[in-house]
């Protein structure tokens, strides 16, 4: 279906190139804003031919990897984005933003640093409050979270940053266990944007309060929350072992996802993790192939938590890059030591 859709629009409009271009964008679009991202995905392959649409349509493209977390393919887009804008500084630095964000997916956070410097300085409109805000990103990745707070409170002035500049005060304070100023932050009814997002970090507030959550028994997180088993998180991550439209990753049928979930739950407190929001992200090679992704075979996974601690709220296969780690920060002992992690 998805192809003869496809067909369609390339055969309408009397091969008019734009037109159609047009069309399978806005498709792609709205697939997306249904949460069909899988589904998305061809059409902005089609819509990427045409010039006018191309730099827009590679952006959407690494924007749908990265949420599906294909780090892999993600680099292969970076290098179709770099050639399409050699020598326009302005679209490249768009670029190197898109660079820095999957450096720091993939712990290559020094790297990640020096294209976040690049565009602090460059001066190009537009460039300034995304490069400052992965900045104090980075320093609250090395432990230094007063210097990130007090960077992430300068850039709350910008309306367009308000709400997800929030979250990452809120990220800090659930590191920290300074709940109170964590309840503050969510008291602010902008906080409500996302409702969802809105719901599973006040319950994980509620409930480090002591606050009654029975609200949230439709709620995967207040479940995680209560179990102090791996039954809920088990139940959960089982979905995994069947692929649907709208996800690339698959456990294979003979892996023991018991054994497996209590594998990288030791595994764990060994490494260092990103972490926004609500959540703490651990990825790493498991060493042994545990799916597929995107049909092919992956040993490696992403494991979630609540952010500062080792309960796990799901794990799936994902597709790091030849690039994952190439910093060593992964292990890297003297950094756990500087973080509040598990």
């Amino acid at each position: 279906m998805r192809q003869e859709l496809i067909n369609y629009f390339i055969n309408t409009g009397e091969g008019d190139e734009m037109v159609n271009s047009k069309k399978m964008y806005e498709t792609g679009e709205n697939l997306v804003k249904s949460g069909n991202l899988v589904d998305a995905i061809p059409y902005f392959n089609v819509s990427k031919g045409n010039r006018e649409y191309r730099l827009e349509s590679l952006s959407k493209l690494f924007n749908l990897y990265i949420r599906l977390s294909d780090y892999s393919k993600c680099r292969k887009l970076l290098e179709e984005m770099q050639d399409f804008t050699k020598g326009r500084d302005c679209d490249g630095s768009k670029v190197r933003y898109f660079e820095a964000q999957l450096d720091m997916i993939e712990l290559n956070v020094n790297s990640s640093l020096d294209k976040y410097r690049s565009n602090f300085n460059s001066g190009i409109d537009g460039s300034f409050y995304p490069a400052f805000y992965g900045i104090a990103y980075i320093y609250s990745f090395f432990g230094f979270n007063d210097v990130a707070r007090s960077m992430y409170e300068t850039i709350l002035i910008n309306k367009d940053y308000y709400v997800s500049t929030s979250y990452r005060i809120f990220n800090l304070d659930l590191l920290e266990h300074d709940f109170i100023h964590a309840d503050r932050i969510l008291s602010d009814d902008l906080m409500k944007t996302d409702m969802k997002k809105y719901l599973c970090c006040k319950v994980i507030v509620d409930y480090y309060l002591g606050r009654d959550i029975s609200y949230a028994e439709r709620l995967h997180i207040g479940d995680i929350l209560k179990d102090e088993t791996l039954k809920t998180a088990l139940q959960h991550i089982q979905k995994h072992k069947s692929l649907s439209s709208r996800d690339l990753s698959c456990f294979n049928d003979d892996i023991n996802l018991l054994s497996l979930l209590k594998e990288v739950k030791e595994r764990i407190k060994t490494i260092n993790p990103t972490s926004l929001a609500m959540a703490d992200y651990y990825r790493f090679n498991t060493g042994k192939v545990i799916g597929t992704f995107d049909g092919k075979s992956t040993q490696d996974i992403n494991v979630s938590t609540i952010a500062g601690t080792d309960k796990i709220i799901t794990m799936f296969p994902i597709r790091l890059s030849d690039e994952f780690n190439k910093e060593g920060l992964l292990e890297n002992e003297e950094l756990k030591s500087r973080r509040r992690v598990i």
